[in-house]
């Protein structure tokens, strides 16, 4: 194998608390899926990105055409798909179609006088003569045959359709309809021009073509984009992609290193992989599946030995040890999101625990790692990933799913046991140092080793990198782009605080009134800054949760600043929350 070890997902368990309930909306269990089993995949962000332009930006699509009674436009998408969608109600989304409708035909091509771009393609305008458009980086129009030329939703600070159009549309009876697509998707405008909006929301075209890092410390999911664009899903957004910049070049590498051996290579060649454990004295062919097209991506569990393969119809997985030396590998189809398996991606996390495709055109997609079922791991509830914890704290068994557990003479009660999958809380009077759990009454031969210390903070962040804050007056869940304001007051929910007093029974949900203290001196801080410590107790109505209140000083630096907690000397992991006067 190349290594072992294992990881994945997260549910709370809840009681009757109304002020924190909606947190329920947002720690959503992911059931994990024995391979071949179906994996529960959910969609990870939109469709549509946030550069800039007159709406939300798309793809660059493989036709436009204008249906005959202009109600209407039609699109392909680059993997042969139709879609139309209404010019009269413009809040209708696309709907996809299985034949083309009764069209307009494309304008014709034009002489021009003069071209505004080298390159550009002139077209000829449906009902004015004189009037000419022209197809290059931007949209060209002139009046006067090519003489003069006038850029249409570009100048020289704002351009609002995106770059490169291949595509225009004008209407016969109504001259003003113009609708254009560009390598940012399609646009449209009702006078001639003057305005535009993007029509790119709820069309499947976003092509993420690699996928750079996974949501932490507050920051977002990076991905790059056709057209080398640099993306990032901010945590708590619900609308779109963010660009967060274009890249002048990259290559995507076909091949992985295993970052603790480093003569433990794989590489693409053509449409096999091949893996050596020598360096590359020794190469082993690991083939591919049947009927396998060209590889996009691969992600690799060098704790499992698990290989995962992104191809241009569908996804697989192999298991890469020595035998591959003599024998090829088997590989194994996973099933995939939606109608499409076309990927350009596929991702692990760094801790293995999620894995992520990108399905060409229908965006990011994310899903429990499957080889967690033969690899099971702990970690805390609170961010799926950090494998430590403290008496009190709210565990997850990722891959397994138990209905009891023990470490030595001590039971950890199992609050939820749902797919494969299981939370339990560390008993207050765990003892310190690596404990050894193992299921009670099963056949199961594994055990997890968890280090427990006295105290192991970790802050509450959903599935996408927002921090869960609250507003401790209301009760309700702050919104993560909203910035806290100077003398605020904060409430931060985590796990992993340790001992509390008076004493509190394990498994047992925190009282609403007068909840059990914290113990351990707890620090917040914030961009460098200490802050005033209200309260630090165990939530009340909740199991393995704790709250911390803190006020915010009555003078702040506006910005994007980090924000981490201490417990007992030992920090959190850090958040980055926007802060303002």
């Amino acid at each position: 194998m190349l290594r072992r070890n294992g990881n994945q997902a997260i549910r709370v368990c809840q009681m009757d608390t109304k002020a924190l309930a909606p947190l329920l909306a947002l720690l959503v269990l992911l059931p994990a899926a024995a391979m071949p089993q179906v994996p529960n995949w959910r969609a990870f962000g939109t469709t549509v990105v946030a550069s800039g332009r007159a709406g939300f930006s798309g793809s660059s699509v493989q036709g436009l055409w204008l249906s005959a009674d202009e109600n209407s436009v039609e699109v392909e998408l680059p993997d042969g798909r139709l879609f139309r969608r209404s010019l009269s109600e413009l809040n209708t989304p696309w709907q996809p179609i299985a034949a083309p409708g009764s069209r307009l035909p494309a304008l014709r091509t034009a002489i021009a006088d003069r071209r505004p771009e080298a390159q550009a393609k002139v077209l000829q305008s449906r009902t004015d003569s004189y009037r000419q458009f022209a197809l290059g980086k931007t949209l060209w129009q002139s009046d006067n045959l090519g003489r003069n030329w006038s850029r249409i939703a570009a100048n020289e600070k704002a351009n609002l359709i995106g770059e490169n159009p291949r595509y225009l549309v004008q209407g016969l009876v109504d001259a003003n309809l113009l609708a254009v697509a560009t390598e940012e998707g399609i646009w449209y405008s009702s006078d001639a021009g003057l305005s535009w909006v993007g029509l790119n929301d709820s069309l499947p075209n976003l092509h993420l073509e690699k996928v750079i890092a996974t949501p932490q410390g507050g920051r977002g999911l990076l991905a790059i984009a056709r057209g080398n664009a640099l993306l990032e899903w901010v945590p708590g957004n619900r609308e779109a992609w963010v660009l967060r910049g274009r890249l002048e070049s990259w290559t995507k590498q076909l091949n992985w290193t295993d970052p603790q051996s480093p003569n433990v290579r794989l590489e693409a060649r053509g449409a096999k992989l091949r893996v050596t454990f020598d360096g590359g004295l020794r190469w082993a062919d690991l083939g591919a599946p049947a009927g396998a097209a060209a590889i996009r991506g691969i992600a690799v569990d060098a704790a499992s030995g698990t290989v995962y393969m992104a191809t241009d119809n569908g996804l697989y997985s192999t298991i890469a040890s020595a035998e591959a030396y003599l024998r090829e590998a088997s590989w194994q189809p996973i099933p995939l999101p939606g109608k499409s398996r076309s990927l350009l991606d596929v991702y692990l996390d760094d801790a293995a625990n999620f894995l992520y495709v990108s399905v060409a055109g229908d965006g990011l997609f994310l899903t429990q790692a499957p080889h967690r079922q033969t690899a099971p791991q702990v970690v805390s509830a609170a961010d799926l990933q950090t494998v430590r914890a403290a008496p009190g704290s709210l565990v997850t068994i990722l891959g397994a799913r138990v209905s009891a557990l023990e470490a030595g003479d001590r039971s950890f009660p199992v609050l939820n046991a749902d797919g494969e999958e299981t939370q339990l809380q560390v008993p207050f009077d765990a003892a310190f140092g690596e404990v050894t759990l193992r299921p009670s009454a099963s056949a199961s031969a594994w055990t997890l080793r968890l280090p427990v210390a006295e105290t192991a903070p970790a802050i509450f962040v959903d599935r996408e990198g927002a921090p869960l804050l609250v507003n401790p007056e209301s009760g309700e869940l702050l919104d993560p782009r909203e910035p806290l304001r100077a003398g605020d007051t904060v409430q931060i929910l985590l796990t992993g605080l340790g001992q509390v007093e008076p004493r509190w029974p394990t498994g047992e949900p925190a009282p609403l009134d007068n909840p059990p203290r914290v113990v351990a001196p707890v620090r917040v801080w914030l961009n460098g800054l200490t802050l005033e410590v209200l309260r630090a107790e165990l939530a009340g109505g909740y199991v393995g949760f704790y709250s911390v209140v803190a006020k915010l000083p009555a003078v702040l630096d506006a910005g994007v600043v980090p924000l981490a907690v201490e417990a007992g000397g030992r920090m959190s992991n850090t958040i980055l929350v926007p802060v303002a006067n």
